[in-house]
Parts: structure tokens; C-alpha cells; sequence
């Protein structure tokens, strides 16, 4: 029986020390391959250069405007025989959170550059944001791992100088100014 808890540690039960013994050679692989799950040699996941960027970016920035365009990227890899390879599974998910997710999508691993990464476009809510990946598949040691971020309204100046929903105000308005400049010249020079 073996398990492992939340944050990795693991634990191994054996039933019988006939499992342990050398009279089969299956007996012998089962109790190395579990003596390596056991001890970490196997099975354990890592995560470094983490990335994100406005899509036509490269630098990393933290704040980032309401329906930009982004880009996340994580180089992920094995513990394998002794040395750190590429991890390339295609389930490993991100999730845009703010108290809720806002963007759950799979990352995709791209094998010129050895990274998993996802664009998708931020939501249109403005406040503080996780970039979320939490990864956890039977046999291998549990990956989480968190990243803030901000995302604003937009500011005055960046908003569409003229909105074609808003021609009925914007009639209203100028109608509005054109009754006073008429009502102020009747109102001055009508004598009665």
C-alpha cells in the first residue's frame, strides 16, 4: 500500500517481505520502481522561468488592461533517472482567477522551446488576478504554484473618441445647446 499527501511526502506499506525478496525478477523491478517513487527518484515535477506578458510583449510585466491580450508560459519538467527532462503531458491546466475562474484552459507544450504556454485574453473585470496552475495525477508529486497579477479599467484616453451606440446622446446634446443659444437670443432681443 502506498500513498502520498497533499504537498508530496510519501509512504510505502509492504505486506508481506516476500514482496521484497529476489526469488521472482518481477518482485525485484516492483520493489526498485516503488523504492524510487518512495525516495523521490521518480514521479516528482518542478517548475521554473515562469513568464507572462501582454501577447505582442516579451518583457513581464504585472499590470495588465481590461480584454488584453496575454501570454503565459512555464517551463515544467521530470525528475527522471537521475536528471531534470522536459515534462509533456497536455492536461496541465491554467486558471485566471480572481475569486472565481475567469480562464480555465490546458497549457500546450511546445517542443522547440520545452515550455507549455497558453494566450487567451483577460476578462473584462477589472481587479486582482492569480495565474493558478495546480497539478495533481496519480504517481507524481503534486505542482502548484501561484502568480499575482493586476488588471485595470481602462483609463480615460483609451476609450473610443466617439461611440456609434452613443449618436442619440450626442444629438441630444447638441439639440440641447442649440435650444439655449435660440431661447438666450429670443429671450434678449424680443421686445414686447
Amino acid at each position: 500500500v502506498s500513498t502520498q499527501s497533499t504537498w508530496g511526502s510519501r509512504m510505502v506499506f509492504f505486506g508481506s517481505s516476500q514482496l521484497l525478496g529476489d526469488e521472482f525478477a518481477q518482485n525485484l523491478e516492483v520493489s526498485k520502481e516503488v523504492a524510487k517513487w518512495n525516495f523521490q527518484q521518480r514521479g516528482v515535477l518542478r517548475f521554473s522561468d515562469v513568464q507572462h506578458a501582454r501577447s505582442e510583449d516579451t518583457g513581464m510585466t504585472g499590470t495588465y488592461r481590461i480584454r488584453e491580450p496575454l501570454t503565459y508560459s512555464v517551463k515544467l519538467e521530470e525528475f527522471k533517472e537521475g536528471s531534470w527532462i522536459p515534462f509533456t503531458a497536455e492536461d496541465v491546466q491554467l486558471e485566471f482567477t480572481m475569486i472565481d475562474a475567469y480562464v480555465r484552459q490546458s497549457l500546450k507544450y511546445d517542443s522547440n522551446t520545452k515550455r507549455h504556454s497558453l494566450s487567451f485574453q483577460a476578462p473584462d473585470t477589472y481587479g486582482v488576478y492569480k495565474f493558478a496552475v495546480d497539478y495533481r495525477r496519480k504517481g507524481y508529486a503534486p505542482l502548484i504554484f501561484y502568480n499575482q497579477t493586476t488588471v485595470r479599467p481602462l483609463r480615460l484616453n483609451e476609450y473610443e473618441r466617439y461611440i456609434p451606440a452613443a449618436f442619440p446622446y450626442y444629438a441630444s446634446v447638441f439639440s440641447m445647446m442649440g435650444s439655449f443659444i435660440i431661447f438666450g437670443f429670443v429671450f434678449l432681443h424680443l421686445k414686447e
